[in-house]
């Protein structure tokens, strides 16, 4: 009899040993078929039975990854700034950038406008022309470095014109031919074109090219 409670608790121990050590290593979690438990302990009952005690399974990684930082966002060019020598433009002006090749506006009374182009390297040409009757209105037109000028006075004959139609020029060559064109310095120019004569209420409008 005492060899058989003996044997019997060598048993119990060698269990205790097996089971114990394992969860005395475990940190904090147990995960069983895909559920993740919260360690508690570990007991045996009154009927010799091994009792794990866990809380209700968590809900998705207890131990979730950092969050990633966004990239910082990418500083934009800054814009090429006017030269402080130009005149000031109208209040009224719209600007924005150059459209490719062939063009219509359509706009409402005296209206004015500066077309950006980035670089004004090479030989280029501007045409405009009356959309309809209704729009047969003078339009003056010129090319310079500075967004909506319209002083004719400053500027070379060869950079302005004014008229229901017409054709622009300019270029950055130095050759004998350009003399006849406006000059222009590599980088950003203005196209600019203000109509003269359109009435307040009038709806009027200009198609134009550039290359």
């Amino acid at each position: 009899m005492y060899r058989k409670s003996l044997y019997s608790s060598l048993i119990l121990l060698f269990v205790l040993a097996v089971v114990l050590v394992p969860f005395s290593s475990i940190a904090d979690t147990i995960t069983i078929d895909g559920k993740t438990y919260e360690y508690q302990g570990i007991t045996i009952d009154q009927d010799g039975n091994i009792v794990v005690t866990v809380d209700p399974p968590t809900t998705g990684n207890p131990n979730p990854s950092p969050a990633s930082p966004r990239p910082a966002p990418q500083p934009q060019p800054a814009p090429t700034p006017v030269s402080s020598n130009c005149p000031k433009p109208p209040k009224d002006l719209i600007q924005g950038q150059m459209p490719k090749k062939r063009f219509v506006k359509n706009y409402k009374g005296k209206q004015a406008f500066a077309f950006r182009i980035p670089n004004c390297a090479g030989t280029h040409l501007l045409w405009w022309d009356s959309v309809n009757r209704t729009s047969m209105t003078d339009k003056l037109v010129t090319i310079s470095e500075c967004p909506g000028h319209f002083d004719t006075r400053k500027l070379p004959k060869q950079c302005y014109m004014k008229g229901l139609t017409g054709t622009l020029y300019y270029t950055t060559s130095n050759s004998s031919r350009s003399s006849l064109m406006c000059k222009v310095e590599r980088g950003p120019c203005y196209v600019n074109i203000k109509d003269v004569e359109c009435r307040n209420n009038q709806s009027c409008a200009y198609q134009a090219t550039h290359y």
